[in-house]
């Protein structure tokens, strides 16, 4: 909010969070990829905490869906 104070703009923030997609690397640490990757290869499949938890995940290709509206706000 810096930035619309000192320059006086219209603003809008939007925080992006668990995003996946088809060019997502398999080793990058994320349980998602971490899961993935450990199915594919016949690994056993590790559960993060007590495995009741969830998790609300966004395919990176449908992000301008969400994303986008905010552009045109009035």
């Amino acid at each position: 909010m810096a930035y619309h104070r000192y320059h006086k703009v219209d603003t809008r923030i939007v925080r992006i969070f668990n995003t996946y997609g088809p060019r997502m690397r398999l080793n990058d640490g994320r349980a998602l990829p971490n899961f993935v990757y450990q199915a594919l290869s016949g690994k056993p499949l590790t559960i993060y905490g007590d495995g009741k938890q969830t998790a609300q995940l966004l395919l990176c290709f449908r992000f301008d869906r969400g994303y986008l509206p905010f552009d045109d706000v009035r």
